[in-house]
């Protein structure tokens, strides 16, 4: 699962899933890739600015399995970071998508960890700025429509609308 979400890979898998559902799962899937996105690059940036080494586990198997032994920087895990900005999007957006997306985004932290390419803190770190993410995007986005609908937009009083009726 791990080596799935490599790249976001599982993610935009996911995200097709759920467009298919179409209605608010549909802005859920847009909404998720939208945070994934921000929470990769966010990610990126913050391993350069703040390297920290990963936890020595080259004889452990379970790291020995990955196709992949990456050398950046442990903080922060850009798959729980992504996997937890992804989530947090669709299950603020659509509720019950978060049946698919939650034990998905549990798998990929933990799968971090046991493979020891993490420090349990970096993973956690990520998972917390992912839904820092998330939430500061589903509040923007909301502000966004407030701005749009404006005091005469659709249904406001005065603008030809039945709110006052």
């Amino acid at each position: 699962m791990t080596t799935g979400a490599r790249g976001g890979g599982l993610w935009l898998g996911v995200a097709g899933l759920l467009s298919l559902r179409g209605g608010h799962w549909r802005r859920a899937a847009r909404r998720g890739l939208m945070a994934a996105a921000t929470g990769m690059a966010g990610g990126h940036l913050l391993g350069l600015l703040l390297p920290r080494r990963r936890p020595r586990a080259h004889a452990v198997p379970a790291r020995q399995a990955l196709p992949e032994h990456p050398t950046s920087s442990s903080f922060p895990s850009n798959h729980a970071m992504v996997a937890a900005a992804f989530t947090t999007a669709t299950v603020l957006t659509a509720p019950s998508a978060g049946l698919l997306t939650v034990p998905l985004a549990t798998v990929v932290c933990y799968g971090r960890v046991r493979t020891r390419v993490h420090w349990p803190g970096d993973v956690a770190g990520g998972a917390a700025l992912g839904i820092a993410i998330a939430v500061g995007q589903h509040r923007l986005l909301a502000h966004a429509g407030r701005l749009h609908r404006g005091p005469f937009g659709p249904g406001a009083a005065g603008a030809g609308g039945d709110s006052d009726q």
